[in-house]
């Protein structure tokens, strides 16, 4: 098994339990968690990095409030 995909898979899990009550995607949750990894992998799959979260917080303005 591959760490990466694991802690990928793990962060999507998760922030989609909280993103139904948020609005924020999992992109928003690694950004907060400052995980360069996961934002890279969501990003190649294909994540909007430009999505906001129901604060108004894009991934960038996430990053800086949380980090």
């Amino acid at each position: 098994s591959n760490p990466l995909e694991d802690v990928t898979n793990l962060y999507i899990a998760l922030s989609y339990c909280f993103s139904l009550a948020l609005a924020s995607t999992p992109l928003h949750f690694a950004a907060r968690g400052g995980s360069t990894e996961c934002i890279k992998e969501l990003l190649a799959w294909g994540a909007d990095r430009l999505q906001r979260n129901s604060q108004g917080y894009d991934m960038i303005r996430s990053t800086l409030r949380f980090n």
